[in-house]
């Protein structure tokens, strides 16, 4: 819950109750919220097209593959 205390302090994010279960807390993304994670993901994609811009196609695909192999547990492969 620590990593949820300070979105909810900045009013990014709420706690609130789940029906049913007194013990659980749902969070959810306020309106404010949304709107710096979708300001972060612009950012973050103008960064990534910085970061290939001089790769060819076949770089910045291979790229891509290594990068998902690295994010998805081998697992799911």
């Amino acid at each position: 819950m620590r990593i949820v205390d300070e979105p909810v302090r900045r009013g990014l994010a709420v706690r609130g109750p789940i029906p049913g279960d007194r013990r659980a807390r749902a969070v959810k993304v306020t309106p404010q919220g949304a709107g710096v994670a979708d300001a972060a993901h612009a950012v973050a994609g103008e960064l990534a097209e910085r970061m290939v811009t001089e790769m060819s196609p076949g770089e910045r695909a291979q790229f891509g593959d290594l990068l998902m192999r690295v994010a998805r547990p081998a697992s799911t492969t």
